[in-house]
């Protein structure tokens, strides 16, 4: 039906028309073909004037020739060629004013040196030392080990882990020096980076053990100086750069009583590390240090009222914010004994003493369970049967308490080591082996309640191991870094040890294809982006394929860590991942090449979404989308929504059962929503109360605020969740557990605050007497979170808190039982504004609140739960608050509320769910005067009856709200509510029209981009198409 001829234009609804719109198609040259138009055509709507250059000689503006075959073209100073190039082949010019037809540019591939065998074909990593291997799996075990380069004096070196490797403290056994360096981990083997002196020359650092402080991004070194007058209590801080140098600053003398032996742990909480120091005559102190800079100052130290000679630990529980002090009272027949300590500014408090094992007890270690926050206390037990004994510790109102004895090993042994693995969620015990000739050896626990089971002991050294092998955790790598020493000759090694089955194939380190083979140390050839490489089997032209951690290749992307490799051009080739060849972006008409996000006919007009896929173009119109089911089995919580800048939209929800908490990616397309797979933010064993999750725009991540319920207790967590397309990834989960004696947290609520870079967590602690907290929630470099100290805001009966955020004036607002007030933060301290009563306490036991940027207002609805629903106008002034008079909403049942401002409405959508209506979901617009006049829009019914939870939430990436509701039945169900027609068109998003059509997954085609370049490169959606690629 085109005229041919006329020019045509794209309409919203993805029809084309000879209505002048702003987005140009092209012009017609039949009924049924249209000649899409360049981006510079577009740019006029059509016209192209040339205002400059000649014509066979001749120049434009006179005698120009009106038609004709023309010999040569130039455009002001350029000249173009006069015959046509070859199939495929594109101008490229020589920078001087001339251009001519030349071959596409591809992707020539590098040269590397291959570590091991390398088969033409093989998916290539890169390794630290410039190498590169082919991507493998390789069995659990331990590396080799690995010359540290130093001979060891004194039993054990100091092991700390950061995020990118470990780092190593230790004493020279000649001359008596200390030594740090940094380690990393390539593989199975450990690497070394250079080796610095902590402590100057004339220092003689005794048993130097180390720490990492993460608020402060360095590492805390405590040492016994042995040449100085007293063997004093030194500190230095040692930061280390991202290429591994270390640098230390000046030693801190901290105790100038003569020490024997030094510990030390970091406190995330208090952001202070904890030094335990034993002096010479029998007594111990413990002591804060706060770093600033490369220095370090200390607390008043406070003594510890028992007699300690030696075997000193502390260790710090997060989950409790306590630290735990293990130690051998001289005073009491040595028997092991335990304290917990607090830190409250630069002191610290000790609690009672608890015996944990009534014989001569030696050689304490402690590691922590982060799931279960229970503990395991290693030790050699000499008063007995001299064997490796271990127990599970438990912490519960400030007391510690201890199970039964555990024997590990089957004689004497040396100072044994313990340390968590959260690969497999089990303790690994490391320890010279005395009954086995001194053999370095290591066992693993699993701790069930307070029961040990050990699995088989593993002999990792089998010369004769001194008595003190250590193990820690290398995040980086996921594995274990053990150190070890050789009793003969004191010289040091470190080795690897992986729990579970691993594969070099990491993030980042892909680097591309083999295209020859190759032998070890030789140089092979790797086709990297864009490049065609050849020697694979059985493909399926035109499919994404993706390499596994065992180095083959996949349709699907297995779990971490397989990665997107490249696109099959043939049964036999790839094209690694980049833009596919022969593609050239110019300011001209070329396809693009994507996967269909849905079923697409030859000529449908698309537009490229933010996942990189086409989608056709089609409009929403104004009022209800369809319904879409979430889940069909969801608890009675909240159901929670946020966005990121990209315009991934999460949904948080629990299990009906009251076991399985869930989130997943959430798109709008066209008027419905599309779910992607399903993700559990906790362990399915876990009672999860309460998740609401918030957006924390300054680390482009969500955090997931919760509680775990266990009988009539429970303590808060928080995780970080990352959007990975349309895969979810998550963080270890933090815990933010109240120093109440039981703490039972049901309600939460949270709010990003922009200008601290902080998440603000308002939480309800049901002890014997209710109590209300707010405190601040920082994502850190690893993906933990580190929370500010918990600041009280009520106490007594309770309803739930509700954040919103004032962005006009940096504010965040707290609203609870009938109250209101500002909440400013610095840093991590959090300061409360006056509090206003405005709010009827009566009738506010269901409460939410939402901010309007445009107004610089805040609405607050409330519900009394039996009758009657409010709103009130709120306006922060400073610190202060102030309310309009309240405006009545209903004057039936609805105490299930929330609320939402709607830019695209100008107005307030306030959903609840009414009696009236046999418990269905309804809407209202709620629109607001300047002199906060408020006028109320009609009630609409969005759910039917018997829904439990109602919510609604505004996505600004698809200007439009989503209203949420959970029946009776645990059916959760989502709908788009439209202020206005939408369309997906804009400057960045239309594609053209699809070549050749296909089904949803496929490879489609769309010829001529309606954006310019620079529209392209600004569009998050061809960004998530660039990635998708690379």
């Amino acid at each position: 039906g085109l005229v041919p001829g006329s020019t045509y234009y794209v309409e919203e609804d993805g029809t084309v028309t000879t209505s002048v719109t702003p987005v140009l198609a092209g012009l017609a040259v039949s009924e049924t073909e249209l000649q899409v138009a360049p981006a510079s055509a577009q740019s006029a709507l059509g016209e192209v004037a040339i205002v400059g250059g000649h014509i066979d000689g001749t120049a434009i503006g006179g005698t120009t020739p009106a038609a004709g075959a023309f010999s040569d073209l130039t455009v002001g100073t350029y000249s173009l060629p006069s015959l046509d190039g070859t199939a495929g082949q594109v101008l490229l010019t020589d920078g001087a004013g001339s251009a001519d037809w030349a071959d596409v540019p591809t992707a020539g591939g590098l040269s590397l040196t291959a570590r091991g065998a390398v088969t033409a074909g093989d998916a290539l990593v890169l390794n630290q030392d410039g190498t590169v291997s082919s991507v493998s799996e390789y069995p659990s075990g331990y590396g080799v080990s690995t010359d540290i380069g130093r001979t060891f004096r004194g039993s054990r070196v100091s092991l700390a882990a950061n995020g990118d490797g470990v780092l190593a403290v230790y004493q020279d056994n000649t001359t008596q020096q200390g030594y740090a360096r940094f380690i990393t981990v390539d593989g199975e083997s450990v690497i070394y980076g250079t080796e610095v002196m902590f402590a100057p020359a004339t220092d003689l650092p005794m048993r130097p053990k180390a720490v990492y402080d993460q608020a402060h991004d360095s590492f805390v070194i405590v040492y016994n100086n042995e040449l100085s007058s007293g063997d004093e209590g030194t500190a230095v801080v040692a930061t280390v750069s991202t290429a591994g140098d270390i640098t230390c600053g000046t030693p801190v003398v901290f105790s100038a009583v003569p020490g024997r032996e030094t510990q030390i742990t970091y406190d995330s909480h208090a952001e202070k590390v904890v030094i335990a120091h034993v002096t010479r005559v029998n007594t111990a102190y413990v002591l804060t240090g706060t770093v600033s800079g490369s220095t370090i100052t200390f607390g008043t130290p406070t003594l510890v009222p028992d007699s300690v000679e030696y075997n000193v630990g502390i260790h710090y529980h997060a989950a409790h914010n306590m630290s735990v002090l293990l130690y051998r009272d001289n005073g009491n027949s040595d028997y092991g004994t335990a304290r917990l300590c607090s830190v409250s500014g630069t002191s610290v408090f000790l609690g009672s003493d608890t015996v944990f094992n009534s014989v001569m007890t030696k050689e304490t270690d402690l590691a922590i369970d982060p799931v279960t926050l229970s503990m395991v206390v290693v030790y050699k037990e000499v008063g007995g049967s001299t064997t490796g004994q271990a127990r599970v510790a438990t912490i519960s109102g400030g007391v510690i308490s201890f199970g039964a004895a555990y024997q590990f090993s089957t004689g004497n042994i040396g100072k044994p080591a313990v340390v968590y693995d959260p690969q497999t969620a089990q303790m690994l015990i490391v320890f010279a082996d005395n009954a086995n000739s001194y053999y370095g050896s290591s066992v693993s626990a699993v701790v069930s309640g307070n029961t040990l089971t050990y699995g088989t002991t593993t002999v990792f050294e089998t010369s004769d191991c001194d008595d003190a092998p250590t193990a820690v955790y290398n995040h980086a790598s996921q594995c274990m870094v053990v150190s070890h020493n050789i009793y003969s000759t004191h010289q040091g090694y470190a080795l690897t040890y992986h729990t579970d089955v691993w594969s070099n194939l990491t993030s980042g380190s892909l680097i591309g294809l083999a295209t020859a083979s190759a032998s070890d140390r030789q140089d092979v050839h790797i086709g990297t982006s864009g490049t065609v490489v050849g020697n694979q089997s059985g493909l399926i032209v035109g499919k994404d394929y993706y390499v596994l951690q065992n180095g083959s290749l996949s349709l699907s992307m297995a779990t971490s860590p397989s990665q997107f490799v490249g696109t099959a051009l043939s049964t036999t080739e790839l094209v690694v991942a980049n833009l596919p060849s022969g593609r050239v972006f110019a300011d001209v008409n070329v396809p693009i090449t994507a996967p269909a996000a849905e079923s697409l006919a030859t000529g449908d007009a698309v537009v490229l979404n933010r996942l990189g896929s086409l989608n056709l173009l089609k409009s929403r119109q104004e009022g209800f989308g369809s319904d879409s089911t979430v889940r069909r089995a969801v608890g009675n919580d909240h159901v929670s929504m946020a966005e990121d800048c990209h315009g991934s939209i999460v949904v948080v929800y629990t299990d009906s059962t009251g076991y399985g908490s869930y989130a997943r990616v959430a798109d709008p397309i066209g008027a419905t929503v599309l779910y992607h797979p399903e993700y559990e933010f906790a362990p399915i064993t876990d009672q999860v109360i309460s998740p609401y999750v918030t957006y924390d725009e300054g680390n482009d991540c969500f955090v997931i605020v919760y509680s775990v319920k266990s009988g009539s207790t429970g303590t808060g967590y928080a995780v970080v969740m990352r959007v990975v397309g349309t895969s979810l990834v998550f963080g270890v989960p933090s815990s933010y557990g109240d120093v109440r004696p039981t703490p039972n947290m049901y309600i939460h609520h949270s709010v990003y605050h922009a200008s601290s870079g902080n998440a603000l967590i308002a939480y309800n602690v049901d002890v014997t007497y209710m109590y209300q907290y707010i405190r601040t929630a920082t994502v850190q470099a690893d993906d933990t979170v580190l929370f500010g100290t918990p600041v009280l805001f009520h106490t007594g009966s309770y309803q739930q808190p509700w954040l919103a955020y004032d962005s006009v004036s940096d504010t965040a607002i707290l609203n609870y039982n009938g109250r209101s007030r500002t909440v400013s933060v610095t840093g991590s301290t959090i300061s409360l504004g006056t509090i206003n009563t405005e709010i009827d306490g009566a009738y506010a036991t269901s409460l939410a609140a939402s901010f309007d940027p445009s107004s610089g207002k805040m609405m607050v609805v409330y519900s009394g739960g039996s009758i009657y629903t409010y709103i009130r106008i709120g306006t922060v002034s400073g610190t202060t608050i102030s309310f309009s008079s309240r405006l009545l909403m209903s004057s039936q049942s609805g105490a299930v509320i929330g609320i939402s401002y709607d830019p695209s409405r100008a107005a307030f959508l306030v959903v609840s769910r009414y009696s009236d209506v046999n418990q269905g979901g309804m809407v209202r617009e709620v629109t607001v005067a300047s002199d906060n006049t408020m006028t109320l829009g009609e009630s609409v019914l969005f759910a039917d009856s018997d829904q439990d939870r109602v919510g609604v939430f505004y996505s600004s990436f698809y200007e439009t709200s989503i209203l949420s509701s959970t029946g009776s039945d645990g059916k959760m169900g989502m709908r788009l509510y439209s202020g206005d027609t939408w369309s997906p068109i804009d400057s960045g998003s239309f594609m053209g029209f699809v070549e050749t059509g296909g089904d949803a997954g496929d490879l489609v085609s769309a010829s001529g981009a309606a954006s310019t370049v620079a529209d392209l490169m600004h569009s998050e959606a061809f960004l998530a198409w660039l990635l998708r690629l690379a």
